[in-house]
């Protein structure tokens, strides 16, 4: 069976989260199924370091095209999702205030209109 894991990311610390995602990943394997695990807003920090995998949808990214409403050009959305930036990004401090993200939490629900 072929599965996917989405994990937030953290960018710059261990987060209990992410290590149990990746340890149910590797259980599956270890069972036989083809799973794999998909950071999407920040880089992962696993055991054994900063994990280099793609981000799905990389945190700043996602807010700047939430409160630009304009699309950015494609290699600038690149460079906001390399995980190098992201981890950056992560280390400078508290990035997260829940209260400020509801309404881009409602329009990603929403998708595309």
């Amino acid at each position: 069976m072929r599965l996917l894991q989405l994990t937030a990311g953290t960018g710059s610390f261990h987060c209990g989260t992410c290590l149990r995602d990746a340890a149910l990943v590797q259980a599956l394997r270890a069972l036989g199924h083809d799973a794999m695990l998909a950071p999407l807003y920040l880089p992962l920090v696993l055991e054994d370091g900063l994990d280099s995998r793609a981000v799905h949808l990389g945190g700043i990214n996602a807010y700047l095209a939430h409160a630009l409403r304009v699309p950015l050009p494609r290699f600038v959305q690149d460079w906001l999702d390399s995980p190098r930036l992201l981890a950056w990004a992560a280390r400078r401090g508290e990035m997260t205030q829940a209260h400020a993200l509801g309404a881009m939490t409602v329009s990603m629900l929403r998708g595309a209109e």
